[in-house]
């Protein structure tokens, strides 16, 4: 984990000092904008860190709060390995 750096996240990932890491999960609508939402949970259980999730019809924005850079990092990187850019409802 220690090797872990925002640039081997993947790019749909944003940085700001206010907001820490953001990433937006395009989807093909409602249904899959929750599955989304849904998968995200039981990773953030997992690491016991807890992102914003924002859910719109057609996409889910991630916050991750990065006082614990580690958790945050990992967070992210687990996020990373469950979604494409895209999530089509057709494959859930």
């Amino acid at each position: 984990m220690n090797d872990l750096t925002f640039e081997s996240l993947s790019t749909a990932w944003s940085r700001t000092d206010s907001e820490g890491l953001t990433r937006v999960i395009a989807t093909d609508g409602f249904r899959s904008s929750f599955v989304v939402v849904a998968k995200i949970g039981p990773i953030a259980e997992a690491l016991d860190y807890y992102p914003e999730l924002v859910m719109t019809n057609d996409t889910v924005i991630v916050k991750i709060d990065d006082a614990d850079e580690a958790k945050a990092l990992l967070l992210a990187q687990r996020i990373d390995e469950v979604f494409d850019e895209t999530i089509d409802s057709a494959d859930h």
